[in-house]
């Protein structure tokens, strides 16, 4: 069955599942809605800012899209009944993943050893998928890119709380491997996430070596003051742009990244001029792996576009 995460509490316990849905919308909650019409068979919806991403139905370990219409009407036994919790935008990025993506593989790790050594076996074949970890004390998701795990893209829950640390489970736990849809909206968002990400912080690393901390502090301020008005969950500190963000559309993130690198390259300009500006940007964004490359271009997220 599938399972998500089970020590974070219940908002709306005491209120039906359309009420509970109501809540998501008008209080701008991200979250998911559960309802259980068997020990075997589920549906769930997924939240972001309480707009629906999507519903789906839910049987041991396979998943099929539903309506939002034909999801509200589904009824639920009274002793099964709902779930409605709330999470941060970030865990259910990887939720609304996982939904989208197809199950791989189901095993057990026995110990905290075995699991290390799973883990470098992805690392060791540059394994790109999405893991699902169910312990008795934690439920977990992580994402790995080319054998690398992504930080921003790890979220574990226990009774202690939230956590992105991948080991956050203790003795024996189901793991199970998902393999990723290239056709998938959420897929398609998680690579234009990295790719946007990637660039700005090479772009960013780029523009320090040449102007120093000082100037990258102030192109950083400048940013963060635009990108408040937006309420996007996206802040850039340190030489880095972290996107906490849950867009529900590859549109609506490159919305958001082109208003980033328009306004990152023009304050480049305005200190180190549009050639070296355009240069810097373009051989950054030569670095950055080529599947992503390819879902930026396919929103015009170019060098071109953000030096003038």
């Amino acid at each position: 069955m599938w399972y998500f995460f089970r020590q974070v509490e219940d908002f709306s316990s005491s209120t039906s599942a359309l009420n509970a849905e109501v809540a998501f919308r008008d209080r701008h909650l991200s979250g998911l809605l559960e309802k259980r019409m068997d020990g075997k068979t589920g549906a769930v919806m997924v939240f972001a800012s309480g707009t629906p991403a999507g519903a789906y139905l839910l049987q041991d370990n396979s998943c099929q899209p539903i309506g939002l219409a034909e999801f509200t009407l589904l009824d639920s036994p009274a002793e099964q009944g709902h779930r409605a919790i709330q999470l941060p935008n970030r865990a259910m990025r990887l939720v609304w993943l996982s939904l989208e993506s197809q199950v791989q593989d189901v095993f057990t790790i026995p110990s905290d050893a075995s699991w290390q050594a799973q883990v470098r076996t992805w690392q060791n074949q540059k394994w790109s998928g999405l893991v699902e970890v169910r312990a008795e004390d934690c439920h977990g998701l992580a994402l790995f890119w080319d054998g690398a795990v992504q930080t921003p893209d790890v979220f574990f829950s226990s009774a202690r709380g939230f956590g992105d640390d991948l080991f956050h489970a203790a003795g024996p736990r189901q793991v199970v491997t998902f393999g990723l849809s290239d056709s998938a909206q959420a897929y398609q968002c998680a690579v234009l996430r990295q790719g946007a990400t990637h660039w700005s912080n090479k772009a960013l690393g780029r523009y320090r070596d040449l102007v120093g901390q000082k100037l990258l502090r102030s192109l950083e301020r400048e940013l963060n003051r635009q990108i408040q008005p937006w309420n996007w969950d996206i802040y850039i500190e340190d030489g880095a742009l972290t996107d906490g963000h849950f867009f529900l559309h590859t549109d609506y993130a490159a919305h958001a990244y082109r208003a980033i690198l328009m306004s990152m390259g023009g304050q480049m300009n305005f200190v180190i001029g549009n050639n070296l500006t355009q240069k810097l940007l373009s051989e950054t964004f030569a670095s950055v792996p080529v599947n992503e490359t390819t879902q930026l271009q396919a929103h015009r997220l170019i060098p071109a576009a953000f030096s003038e």
